[in-house]
């Protein structure tokens, strides 16, 4: 239990030293660090050069300079003792970031979301800001419908790709409301496939009532409404990218 062998004990009883006689290691090595090494180990690693930097990069960079206080392992230890081997920089030390909870929207205006986009302009290095806030759940749809009445009959109504569907479109029709979006969700028609080819990109194309599912987002008596066909012209658009200038 205690590391010696019957006999050692009992030679040790014969004797009069009763003390424990095993052989243990009490001498220091000759070229442990002084008091005073030590705490310049201390004050160097401290320093606002050397603050953010652990042993491993501190060692080398003092013998470029011809300077050496002493090892890597000796600066590791004597760190680790004074509890400053983790973070010795004025800054707060790092702090765990928790993972971010998982949210899901079931209905509109729950979960918010935002963007930045750079729109460049033609003056190098100068861009324009577009700030983007919309939520998960979107309800530009809903949103328009209770705005029908707004329009009159003349007017052009100009929208993104979420505003791309029969429904919308075909009440547009009905108010004599023209309407501009981007095309989404529906494989561009050919010329052959088209009712008239007006130009190279300008092609008057037919749309079929689509069949609804539980998905859609109008009632059975909308859909019932609704134009069996939709004529419609499919324009394709380049924008040529601006190109900055040098001044």
């Amino acid at each position: 239990m205690i590391g010696i062998s019957a006999k050692t004990l009992q030679r040790w009883e014969r004797s009069d030293n009763k003390q424990d006689r095993r052989i243990e290691s009490k001498h220091e090595p000759k070229n442990k660090l002084t008091e005073i090494e030590r705490q310049r180990v201390i004050k160097i690693s401290n320093e606002s050069e050397f603050a953010h930097l652990p042993p491993c990069q501190i060692v080398p960079r003092l013998a470029d300079k011809g300077q050496y206080i002493a090892s890597e392992a000796s600066f590791y230890r004597i760190l680790n003792e004074e509890n400053q081997l983790k973070h010795r920089d004025k800054s707060k030390p790092a702090q765990k970031v928790n993972k971010l909870k998982a949210l899901a929207a079931i209905g509109s205006n729950q979960i918010y979301t935002w963007d930045i986009t750079y729109l460049p302009t033609q003056v190098k290095g100068i861009f324009f800001y577009l700030y983007e806030v919309g939520n998960k759940k979107s309800n530009k749809l809903p949103l328009l419908r209770r705005q029908y009445n707004t329009f009159k009959e003349g007017d052009i109504f100009l929208g993104d790709k979420g505003f791309c569907n029969y429904f919308d479109m075909d009440n547009f029709n009905k108010r004599h409301i023209a309407s501009v979006v981007t095309l989404a969700r529906r494989k561009p028609f050919t010329a052959s496939e088209s009712l008239r080819v007006l130009s190279e990109d300008d092609l008057l194309i037919q749309w079929e009532r689509p069949t609804r599912s539980k998905r859609s987002s109008y009632t059975v008596d909308d859909w019932k409404s609704m134009s069996k066909t939709l004529k419609l012209r499919q324009i394709k658009v380049t924008v040529n990218q601006l190109q900055p200038i040098q001044v």
